[in-house]
């Protein structure tokens, strides 16, 4: 598992993208609109990225592995949408063995 941490501005998209790119994965976003901008200007057009709207689509099957922007806000969304549940505080594991940026 790939674990892109580290405040705003310090380059987590752009290594997002990398990965997704290297890897041929879908990029999973709260903004998808404001993403596909970003990824278009850094040269990443080749990059597949969905919003939550695509996964409320009943025909819609990602097919791809996926890596998610802001896990915070895609966690929130499924668990306000299907239990009415909002996100208060979260904790995060890295293992020594898994990649970390």
């Amino acid at each position: 598992m790939i674990n892109i941490i580290g405040p705003r501005g310090s380059g987590k998209t752009i290594k997002l993208l990398q990965a997704a790119r290297e890897k041929n994965n879908i990029i999973l976003t709260s903004n998808s609109r404001a993403l596909r901008e970003k990824a278009k200007s850094l040269g990443y057009r080749d990059v597949e990225i969905i919003g939550f709207g695509d996964l409320d689509n009943d025909n819609f099957s990602l097919g791809k592995d996926v890596l998610i922007d802001n896990i915070d806000s895609v966690c929130d969304y499924l668990l306000n949408k299907f239990y009415g549940l909002e996100i208060v505080g979260f904790s995060v594991t890295i293992n020594e063995d898994e990649k970390r940026n």
